[in-house]
């Protein structure tokens, strides 16, 4: 069974509620026309949902690349480093040894070299010249590149603190994709719920145009004559089968209806006399009969979903033993062989026109079928 519609609190701004009932052909017409209303809107919203999905997917892009970008000058901030320590370390060395030189020409063998020959003290004042010249050209690139060093690993912090907020930010699209696709998800449901809908209202309209029923004309008082009464009670769809869940509460979500199995090959029937208001396929239901019933003067609607094939079409009277279709697993929202049965208090597309009016107005089968208890095998109608 599609998922209640009331899942979708976000598209609230987008619908109108379709808190109305149809009791005439065209009240059916103007409905429908609101349903592809919604439909429209719900496809201006997809559209809108996936081009801020487009959006938010090209800034996760362009921050890796700017992520990437800050990698490669944090590396090359570190390479430059580095460089530089291993030419200050080359630098101090040197240093080191025209220091070195300095002091030992500055002590006794200086004058010794003074007095034994000018020549030799001309070239040594240029040598001692030159070696002081070059150690404080050494300090001076020794403190240029500490400067640099400095400037690098600032940059470096700089990069760092740049990178944590690239991230941050990308984790918050990234988490806001999410939620878009979410959004979108959502969306898509609401959507394949709203063209089901329109499908219904369509064959529900065809079905009551074939019977004769005016425009402006009353629908109950139209099929009077051709809605078959019964003032019996219902009766379980086919024989042989026992209870696999219940109605109520239950994992994933409100079930509207019971599901019966144990039977792999049941023909279904319906559970009492009516005219088939639609069959159609629906993604979540698979095959789908939908039977109008007035029991003891009161309109109720059964549907019978998940079929393997379904043996009536719109507009044909049945009585319960009319076949129906054949118990199945069509749909998604199914996990093996079996009927999910409901029944509302209502006329389908005519009393309860939305999505909210028909689950509300549907019952326990229980209320009116008596069924064993779960797993409990049962033997005839």
């Amino acid at each position: 069974m599609r998922k209640v519609i009331c899942l979708l609190v976000v598209l609230s701004f987008l619908i109108t509620p379709l808190n109305v009932s149809a009791t005439t052909l065209n009240e059916l017409r103007a409905n429908l026309n609101r349903l592809q209303s919604q439909a429209n809107q719900n496809t201006s919203a997809r559209n809108l949902k996936q081009s801020e999905i487009n959006t938010a997917n090209n800034r996760i892009q362009a921050l890796s690349r700017e992520i990437s970008n800050t990698n490669h000058q944090m590396e090359r901030a570190r390479a430059e480093i580095i460089r530089l320590n291993n030419e200050i370390a080359e630098k101090e060395v040197q240093t080191k040894e025209l220091a070195k030189f300095m002091q030992v020409s500055s002590g006794g063998s200086f004058y010794l070299e003074f007095i034994f020959g000018a020549e030799t003290l001309t070239d040594l004042i240029y040598r001692l010249s030159i070696t002081q010249q070059l150690a404080r050209h050494n300090t001076t690139l020794i403190d240029e590149m500490n400067e640099l060093i400095e400037r690098n690993n600032q940059k470096q912090r700089e990069l760092e603190a740049l990178q944590v907020r690239l991230q941050r930010d990308q984790a918050e699209i990234q988490q806001l994709v999410g939620k878009l696709h979410g959004e979108r998800a959502q969306l898509n449901e609401y959507y394949r719920d709203i063209q089901a809908e329109i499908r219904v209202a369509r064959n529900t309209i065809r079905t009551y145009e074939r019977l004769g029923c005016r425009p402006d004309q009353n629908i109950n008082t139209c099929t009077a004559s051709v809605l078959p009464p019964s003032t019996g009670q219902f009766m379980r769809p086919f024989v042989n089968g026992c209870v696999t869940s219940e109605w109520g509460n239950r994992s994933g979500g409100f079930h509207f209806g019971i599901d019966l199995a144990c039977n792999r090959t049941a023909t279904i029937f319906p559970v009492a006399p009516g005219i088939v208001a639609a069959t159609f396929f629906d993604p979540a239901g698979g095959n789908t009969v939908v039977v109008h019933h007035m029991v003891n003067g009161r309109r109720y609607t059964s549907a019978y979903l998940h079929l393997r094939s379904m043996s009536v079409s719109q507009g044909q009277t049945v009585n319960v033993n009319t076949p129906i279709g054949v118990i199945g697993t069509t749909g998604w929202n199914t996990t093996g062989i079996h009927l999910h049965l409901s029944i509302a208090r209502c006329h389908r597309f005519i009393d309860c026109v939305s999505h909210s009016q028909w689950t509300s107005n549907q019952v326990n089968p229980r209320t009116y079928i008596q069924f064993p208890g779960m797993r409990q095998v049962w033997g005839g109608r």
